[in-house]
């Protein structure tokens, strides 16, 4: 084998032992660890498009909205023009998982997640004038969000082998909000909903039978 040969095989050789030293703490036991590391941003698909959809982008570094630029979303984040979840022989699954504790490092030591935390969120987001005058954005600016509606789950309780209890929220943003949403319809860990009244947030109680005629019972709210 010639030198540069030689060169060439060590080389990738080396490239994939440190893959998949790099790749280990990621991978179960009973899994290949065979793969690639990229480092630093990834673009895919068309490079003229406008930078605020891009065909799909992974962003590896933090910067937060307080910069004027489509993609500054905070933590390291993908973005993609649209995604289809698909298998065969199952369902897929799309999941929002959080560890504690708030505030903790990306590298950090995970820990069992507090009640009244926020698990995840769903939310959406319309391009429209920010705060500053003559500039926009996503975000809105002066704090606020920019969110228009969003879907969120919070933990119940302690996060045990016997009890993971959680919540669900339905929240819409208001004319005069400049993006933070107000939960609307809550379902507790129990099952009993929660909705969102003029004279605020009342539980929607079960009234006797047949209090709506024969064979119906009514739903009710508090004054």
């Amino acid at each position: 084998m010639s030198r540069l040969g030689t060169i060439a095989l060590t080389l990738g050789i080396s490239f994939t032992v440190h893959a998949q030293d790099a790749l280990a703490p990621f991978v179960p036991r009973n899994a290949s660890r065979e793969g690639t590391v990229l480092k630093g941003h990834l673009l895919g698909g068309r490079p003229d498009s406008w930078a605020g959809a891009p065909d799909f982008f992974c962003r590896q570094s933090e910067s937060h909205s307080d910069v004027l630029h489509p993609l500054a979303d905070g933590t390291p984040k993908c973005y993609a023009k649209g995604m289809i979840l698909a298998d065969i022989g199952d369902s897929p699954d799309l999941v929002l998982r959080r560890a504690g504790p708030d505030g903790g490092a990306y590298n950090g030591v995970p820990e069992p997640v507090s009640s009244g935390t926020a698990l995840g969120t769903l939310y959406w987001q319309a391009w429209g004038a920010r705060c500053e005058p003559g500039r926009f954005g996503y975000w809105s600016g002066c704090g606020g969000n920019g969110r228009t509606a969003q879907i969120y789950s919070r933990a119940v309780g302690d996060q045990t082998g016997q009890s993971r209890a959680g919540s669900l929220h339905l929240a819409t943003t208001p004319t005069g909000n400049n993006g933070s949403p107000v939960d609307r319809l809550i379902i507790t860990s129990e099952g009993n909903i929660f909705v969102y009244t003029v004279i605020g947030m009342r539980e929607v109680e079960t009234g006797s039978p047949d209090s709506c005629g024969t064979g119906y019972r009514c739903l009710r709210v508090t004054n």
